[in-house]
């Protein structure tokens, strides 16, 4: 049985697949959001349109002191699963071989390691885990027509712009403001002079902002120990 591709073309299913490209998971995308989403096609700059989108009148914003932690929580998963989050926020390196989610796994995160992470959308392409953190945060300028670094990089930022966006977005704006005095952690500088922040180290300092403390843990472990034994 055949299957098709591009509407007319079609390829016969015993045909050897060449091995001589390496393949991933992201080549095989499952929702629109996971693939490449370029700003050169229509389709892409729908996508960006609808993840960077206002809230609608029927959302409420999000507070760092008003939202309970777990609905809090909920909406950001919601966003990962709905805006198709990939590698870039769920595989931060954490070692040479390691890796952790900001979301799901913040606790094994540093800050250093998130913008160890950056480092290789803004600053430099071909870094490595163990390129050290540059003193200033200088935004590289890509070729990605020439360079598969630079192509893989061009696309995170486009997902990073997203991710920094959707977060203004969904925040009240006091406490937006209060995410801001940090920026001096996730703003990148163009040579020009233009500022971009880094959605990545802006998630996972949103993160660190609504979780819950150890006395505030250790409080409610205290509360449903005695609920239990009462």
């Amino acid at each position: 049985m055949p299957i098709l591709r591009s509407g007319t073309e079609i390829i016969n299913h015993t045909t050897t697949m060449n091995t001589s490209n390496t393949l991933k998971p992201s080549d095989f995308p499952t929702t629109p959001f996971s693939g490449i989403i370029d700003l050169n096609t229509e389709s892409g700059r729908k996508l960006y349109i609808r993840a960077t989108a206002p809230l609608t009148s029927s959302e409420q914003q999000l507070s760092f002191t008003q939202t309970p932690y777990n609905q809090f929580m909920d909406h950001i998963k919601s966003d990962s699963k709905s805006f198709g989050y990939g590698d870039e926020i769920h595989a931060i390196p954490t070692s040479s071989n390691t890796t952790a989610s900001i979301i799901n796994n913040s606790n094994q995160l540093t800050l250093e390691h998130v913008q160890k992470a950056a480092l290789v959308v803004w600053g430099d392409a071909s870094a490595n885990f163990s390129t050290p953190l540059p003193v200033s945060k200088t935004v590289q300028t890509l070729e990605p027509w020439n360079s598969t670094d630079h192509y893989n990089s061009h696309f995170l930022r486009i997902r990073s712009n997203m991710l920094a966006i959707r977060i203004k977005n969904i925040l009240i704006h006091q406490d937006y403001n209060s995410l801001l005095s940090s920026k001096d952690k996730f703003i990148w500088r163009h040579p020009n002079g233009q500022d971009e922040y880094d959605g990545l180290i802006m998630l996972y300092l949103l993160l660190q902002k609504i979780k819950p403390s150890k006395l505030v843990l250790a409080r409610k472990y205290k509360h449903n120990l005695r609920n239990a034994t009462s």
